[in-house]
């Protein structure tokens, strides 16, 4: 590692929430709650928003499972344009509610039953039209009667169209335009645009957001900026790696950019000076590979950007696109001296199936029975990008926390348990666990700050921060009778390894 690091920066959903922006998970209920403005009519596009919503809404609780975030807007976005198109999907043999069995797509509609033609054709096929029927003509009732079945079973099998779904996604790409919209100020980015500006040869920003803010700042500090995109696709997707600037990779697209299709054969991307109307984005894993964009190129360049960085800090994003994480995982993988910085409000302790889970488990600390030196890579800074990226985009090289005890005691109640009370004077800590030779341990606060605490089973488990200067009590019900507690501390910022032995002399109640 050498002296100062170089540092890239990595933007998720939660970078812009200070900004006024909503996440991506709360985007979905806000385009609902718009669509569906009271009217005396709806349109057929509304129809298939909700359609689409509420059948994978209905999917995610098919097994009791909480369906509540379950659609975020970009599965929603993403389901609609497979639902338009889905004729053409590779999957369409394999799913009966995709195939008519009976009439090609297109040939009758539920909007049609209204219509004259459906009014006299019925009539006549129920003979109701008062007129003489032979042979013939009652065949040909029945196979009237037989085609008006099927279309009503096409209508309520169909209630809206191909081109509805089409209608309903531009909908809400308009839509986008507005709901993230920068509403608050921006200057809790200003220590990222400036880092731009003072680490030499810049500075370059991966984000998963199509919001302005990032842009926003850095015209508010006077901060060069370069998207890469200016004249794609007569130029490929580049940036000048040497410029003293701001590169800012949105790999996902902007509010401010919209392709335009020319002919067939010929596409450009215009970049506007503020939200445009159809905003050129990608949503779901299949798009975020597709080919009528920028979107390879775009991907290309921030790996490449990535690969240059020492230190990666990444702020506000959740670890759910699969493209990204491949490429976290494989830089961390090229070379030892690579390190991870995560700002993150709140942290639940990562499961071992996950990739943040694997991530903390390959890189960060974890109880080991025996206590071998291993280099921590990851470090966690908890809180929101206004209280952590001073902090976390420093250039220094980090260390490890340590633990600090300040203040130690243990005594033993009448009932038998035991209550320690410790005191940690060193930086925050996040993810603490206790063991001890004597019992389990859980931990207590005044006032029952469950907040604090992990349970398992309703039990406290583990502090979920521990704040310099904090005093916490711990109670230990004795499965062994010793005269010294030992007490191991485990303390994690992103589980990096702060374990401490302390024996502590158990200080009986003198009985009376």
């Amino acid at each position: 590692m050498t002296e100062t690091r170089r540092v890239a920066v990595l933007l998720g959903a939660g970078a812009s929430f200070d900004a006024g922006i909503p996440l991506t998970a709360d985007l979905t209920e806000q385009v609902l709650a718009s669509v569906n403005q009271p009217s005396e009519v709806r349109e057929p596009w509304v129809k298939a928003i909700n359609f689409a919503h509420a059948a994978m809404f209905s999917y995610a609780a098919r097994d009791g499972s909480n369906p509540i975030g379950a659609v975020n807007i970009e599965r929603l976005i993403s389901a609609l344009r497979l639902l338009r198109g889905r004729e053409g999907h590779e999957a369409a043999p394999f799913v009966s509610s995709w195939r008519d069995p009976v009439l090609p797509e297109g040939r009758v509609h539920a909007d049609k039953w209204n219509s004259d033609r459906f009014v006299r054709n019925l009539s006549q096929a129920l003979g109701l039209d008062g007129s003489d029927r032979g042979a013939a003509s009652r065949k040909n009732a029945i196979e009237n009667i037989g085609y008006f079945i099927a279309e009503f079973a096409d209508g309520a099998k169909r209630p809206v169209l191909r081109s509805d779904y089409r209608t309903a996604d531009l909908q809400i790409l308009r839509l986008l335009g507005t709901l993230l919209r920068v509403r608050k100020p921006v200057d809790y980015l200003y220590p990222l645009v400036d880092l731009a500006l003072a680490q030499p040869e810049g500075l370059d920003v991966v984000t998963l957001n199509y919001d302005l803010a990032v842009e926003q700042a850095a015209s508010e500090r006077s901060v060069p900026i370069e998207r890469g995109v200016g004249d794609w696709p007569r130029e490929r997707v580049g940036f000048d790696v040497a410029a003293q600037k701001l590169r800012l990779h949105k790999i996902h697209g902007s509010l401010d950019w919209e392709l335009e299709a020319h002919s067939p054969s010929s596409t450009a991307l215009k970049v506007s000076d503020g939200a445009v109307e159809q905003p050129w984005i990608v949503v779901g894993d299949r798009e975020k590979l597709a080919t009528d964009g920028p979107t390879l190129e775009l991907l290309h360049a921030a790996e490449e950007a990535i690969e240059r960085a020492d230190h990666l800090v990444i702020v506000g994003y959740r670890f759910a696109d699969r493209h990204v994480n491949h490429v976290i995982r494989n830089w961390m993988l090229r070379s030892e001296q690579r390190t991870v910085g995560v700002i993150e409000p709140t942290w639940s302790y990562p499961g071992s199936g996950s990739f943040f889970g694997q991530l903390v488990s390959e890189y960060g600390g974890s109880w080991r029975d025996n206590l071998t030196d291993r280099p921590q890579r990851v470090f966690g800074y908890q809180g929101g990008a206004k209280a952590q990226l001073p902090h976390a985009l420093s250039t220094e090289p980090l260390a490890a926390d340590t633990i600090v005890i300040a203040d130690l005691s243990a005594t033993v109640a009448d009932n038998g348990a035991i209550f320690v009370e410790i005191a940690h004077a060193g930086p925050q800590l996040s993810h603490v666990g206790f063991r001890s030779n004597t019992g389990r341990v859980t931990p207590e606060f005044e006032g029952s700050d469950l907040s604090r605490v992990t349970t398992y089973d309703g039990v406290p488990s583990r502090l979920n921060s521990w704040p310099a200067g904090d005093k916490i009590t711990l109670r230990i019900w004795p499965t062994q009778r010793n005269e010294t507690l030992t007490l191991e501390v485990e303390g994690h910022t992103l589980t990096s390894e702060l374990q401490t032995k302390v024996d502590v002399p158990i200080a009986r109640p003198t009985r009376k």
